[in-house]
């Protein structure tokens, strides 16, 4: 599905970057954060929740994420979290 829709934006999004669709955006964060917590939840149901900055978060408590994602999240603004 991600594919699809990536493969439907024009060439220039898709070279240049589209922070909503393009590779990389938040829809991608989005996607992860919600596939980890389909993966976890059974054994961390701590981990659920509709928004994205917390449930990284909590995933990141879990030790669902490894340090390196969770350095990279860090770096996106609180003002994102909604």
């Amino acid at each position: 599905m991600k594919r699809r829709i990536e493969e439907s934006l024009p060439r220039e999004l898709r070279e240049y970057g589209e922070v909503k669709s393009g590779v990389g955006s938040i829809r991608d964060i989005e996607f992860v954060t919600q596939f980890l917590q389909l993966q976890n939840a059974e054994e961390h149901p701590e981990i659920l929740g509709t928004n994205t900055l917390r449930s990284l978060a909590a995933l990141a408590a879990a030790g669902c994420l490894g340090l390196r994602s969770i350095a990279s999240f860090k770096r996106i603004p609180a003002a994102a979290s909604d």
